[in-house]
């Protein structure tokens, strides 16, 4: 499937291409700052060669390639959620309430938000971007800085340490149709449980859904 260029907001490329369409839905995860075992980094390195290929083309995977894609996302994030990570701890309450608060006051401003779930070393977040006073969408790329800057500087002072927080890259793609979406949000539902962090995905404290 390729697309106009009619039908896009923002196409930005660094590692990884990032391809924004006009009033789609977004699934969007980053991770926290720090070196990736080899065998993880091969997959993220697929996984970024593939971004790389459809924006190169001008196109949007095909089902059979977004199935596999996807399948392929949700094996290293499986993978991420069992690193450890020193220092910081995202799931900390006092850690998770700066996301879940950054998360909140945005949403009806830069976006809409849908859903979150924040886990220990990495965040997923599900979002609308919305339109500006000059009619324009808000680009998620800047929507991501907001983000990453006010929650990396509060964690750091809250700390008492400075460096990095988050990675520089972040993963995101459209949400295809109504199935996708739900199938999405029960991905970020039950992965703290797949994780092992909880026994029910009811007692994971840092997921939300909008209207849930």
């Amino acid at each position: 499937m390729f697309y106009s260029n009619d039908d896009i907001v923002e196409k930005t490329h660094r590692t990884i291409p990032h391809i924004q369409m006009k009033d789609q839905i977004i699934s969007i995860n980053w991770k926290l700052f720090f070196v990736l075992p080899y065998p993880m980094r091969l997959k993220e390195e697929r996984a970024k060669a593939f971004l790389r290929k459809m924006n190169k083309e001008n196109r949007i995977y095909t089902e059979e390639e977004y199935r596999k894609f996807m399948q392929d996302m949700l094996k290293w994030d499986n993978l991420i959620a069992t690193l450890k990570c020193e220092g910081v701890n995202l799931s900390n309450p006092e850690m998770a309430n700066i996301i879940q608060y950054a998360f909140s006051f945005y949403d009806n401003k830069l976006y809409e938000l849908h859903c979150y779930c924040i886990m220990p070393n990495h965040i997923h977040i599900l979002i609308r971007p919305l339109i500006n006073e000059k009619g324009e969408y808000y680009h998620l790329s800047d929507i991501v800085k907001r983000l990453k800057t006010y929650t990396a500087k509060t964690i750091n002072q809250r700390l008492k340490r400075k460096g990095k927080v988050w990675e520089d890259n972040y993963f995101d793609r459209y949400i295809r149709n109504e199935k996708d979406y739900y199938n999405v949000i029960n991905y970020y539902f039950y992965n703290p449980a797949k994780a092992g962090l909880v026994e029910h995905p009811d007692d994971w404290e840092y997921f939300y859904i909008k209207n849930g």
